[in-house]
């Protein structure tokens, strides 16, 4: 079984702020461990949704450019604002789509 990301920080962080956090006497303990299940809690969610977001701000983008490249007169800033407008994302990696 291959465990999904979202659910594995999910996990971990449920497990820190119920197993770990009460037993830790020192408050720079219990302060550290909070925040870094807060931080599991955060990259949990924007795992979940990364790719859809960044395609959804890609293509609002590359919608502004094509706009912008059609006001334009002929010159290289319009060559590069048509390249961005026709700017493809080479796959839905995360490291791609935010290249």
């Amino acid at each position: 079984m291959n465990p999904k990301v979202h659910d594995v920080l999910g996990a971990l962080a449920g497990h820190l702020f119920t197993e770990v956090l009460p037993l830790l006497s020192a408050s720079y303990a219990q302060a550290d461990t909070m925040m870094a299940a807060l931080l599991l809690t955060g990259a949990a969610e924007e795992f979940g949704r990364a790719a859809e977001v960044r395609s959804t701000d890609i293509r609002e983008m590359r919608e502004l450019f094509a706009e912008a490249a059609g006001r334009l007169p002929a010159s290289p800033l319009r060559d590069r604002v048509v390249a961005a407008s026709d700017r493809e994302a080479k796959s839905l990696r995360i490291a791609d789509l935010d290249a």
